[in-house]
């Protein structure tokens, strides 16, 4: 919805950066329901600890301004708010309530990716929030844009697709629809393609093949799949006859495009350095401040744009890799934080243990801090998850 108003309704940038502001609050919004019992997260003396520690940090002395501490708590609070409070409010959840409208808002991501990919690169719908910021340049992929749905940016679509990815895998969990499940997953693996985003589209690939070995035996896929066959065909045949609906053509072309980008980049080595960037970044670290860091929130570009950089930061120049950001904000004690939060939340998931290893994996070196979109659709996504698995589990069916 914040994508909806910032580049199609309130396009002023100050607006939008009032309306970004607020999307962080959202997460926080828990605390309102009496149902729930806000006060459970605090038993656990790590998360304890943690939030003293960022407290604290975020009044460091090397701050350029003391309001950049207080939007760096919300930042580094919010991922592991929302996971200690689902771990501790568990019972008290009930996603199967909402499958309906999230398989409405899925379709409607994918329907309108579907339509950006195929319209120029000037269309109305294929607008930013702030075109300004990115040269007036809308990004490519071959020769089609590369989609946003309804975000503001490219990266928001590329967060919402790891939603989508573990939304899937609960559907068939949950043996709901297999038609629309199936339709979900192959979708969203065309929209990877479409987004263009190497990261989002390996991350969909690499999840859905782990499903697939680890846990599609378990599940009755067989028999889940089994249930489309007589109506594919008559599908595969309405479409074959017709030979209108460009089906086949846009999906050779989204997989063509994303290919070709992919191996130029790889070609010019910078496929490679990314995918070891934080390791590179982590390793070759040579701040002044390795241990507390500079402060809470320094390096959040909201906070850079409202109030400016300390002179610690500019020494650093950009910074692009979240685990490096990690350590310059709040040193390696809050990077090993981190490590040890990861290890207990997914501990305390009822997905099966090797699924807890691809959620802590993912969690830690996924940019969960400062990226909202990644923060909420992330950790929903493991909820509803975890949900599946835990209805499941007490046999509870949709």
């Amino acid at each position: 919805m914040s994508g909806v108003l910032r580049k199609w309704v309130f396009t002023n940038y100050t607006v939008g950066n009032i309306i970004f502001f607020f999307q962080l609050l959202v997460p926080y919004l828990f605390i309102t329901n009496e149902q729930f019992k806000f006060n459970k997260i605090f038993k656990n003396n790590l998360f304890n600890f943690f939030l003293l520690y960022v407290l604290a940090d975020a009044f460091n002395p090397l701050q350029k301004t003391f309001l950049h501490g207080p939007v760096g708590v919300l930042l580094h609070y919010c991922y592991w708010f929302l996971g200690f409070y689902y771990i501790n409010n568990r019972q008290y959840f009930d996603v199967r309530k909402l499958i309906f409208v999230f398989v409405i808002v899925a379709f409607g991501e994918l329907v309108l990716g579907y339509i950006q990919y195929g319209l120029p690169q000037k269309h109305f719908l294929n607008r930013y929030a702030a075109e300004q910021n990115v040269g007036n340049i809308i990004a490519e992929v071959g020769t089609a844009v590369r989609i946003t749905g309804t975000f503001s940016y490219i990266s928001g679509f590329s967060s919402y697709l790891l939603f989508h990815v573990l939304f899937v895998w609960g559907l068939i969990i949950y043996q709901y629809r297999p038609a629309i499940t199936i339709t979900l997953l192959l979708g969203g693996l065309m929209a990877a393609f479409m987004n263009g985003s190497r990261g989002a589209t390996y991350v969909y690939v690499a999840v859905v093949i782990f499903f697939l070995v680890f846990e599609a035996r378990k599940t009755n896929i067989s028999k889940f799949i089994g249930r489309l066959i007589v109506p594919a065909i008559i599908v595969y045949m309405v479409v074959l006859a017709r030979g209108q609906l460009g089906v086949e053509t846009t999906v050779s072309t989204a997989y063509d495009n994303f290919q070709s980008r992919r191996e130029s980049l790889s070609e010019s080595g910078e496929e490679k350095s990314r995918i070891l960037w934080d390791y590179y970044a982590l390793r070759d670290f040579k701040g002044e401040y390795p241990v507390f860091g500079i402060g809470i929130g320094a390096t959040y570009q909201g906070a850079i744009v409202l109030w400016g950089s300390s002179e610690a930061l500019q020494k650093y120049g950009y910074i692009e890799s979240e685990l490096e950001r990690y350590v310059v904000e709040g040193g390696f004690i809050l990077l090993i934080i981190r490590l040890v939060l990861t290890y207990v939340l997914c501990s305390s998931l009822v997905v099966p243990w090797h699924t807890k290893w691809l959620i802590g994996g993912l969690t830690f070196i996924a940019p969960i801090t400062f990226n909202i979109f990644n923060i909420v659709f992330f950790m929903v996504g493991i909820i509803f998850l975890d949900q599946a698995y835990y209805h499941k589990k007490i046999g509870l069916k949709v």
